[in-house]
């Protein structure tokens, strides 16, 4: 399964801005998150990126809520890495394990 630093460097890579994300029934969990208006061209931007690394799963599924006029996409396993801004801004690799 990728682990959610890489899975976070890929979304940058596609234009998306991942940001942590805490929803309901979560009970205070933060994981991995977009925002996104289209959720069609986000699911096929990721699906080609990871298909580029050869990657043809993340390992999660993702959820997605509706917000009114657009939609947030998070992935309740993929959990927001300790550390690393909680900002869909920063565009910085926060941690180069």
């Amino acid at each position: 399964m990728m682990d959610a630093k890489d899975f976070i460097r890929v979304l940058r890579e596609v234009g998306l801005k991942p940001k942590s994300y805490s929803g309901r029934c979560m009970y205070g969990s933060v994981c991995v998150s977009i925002n996104t208006d289209d959720l069609f061209t986000a699911g096929v931007s990721v699906g080609v990126a990871l298909a580029e690394r050869g990657r043809n799963e993340v390992g999660v599924y993702p959820r997605y809520d509706s917000m009114g006029t657009g939609s947030v996409v998070y992935w309740p396993s993929m959990k927001w890495p300790d550390g690393w801004p909680d900002s869909e801004d920063s565009n910085e690799d926060e941690d180069e394990e």
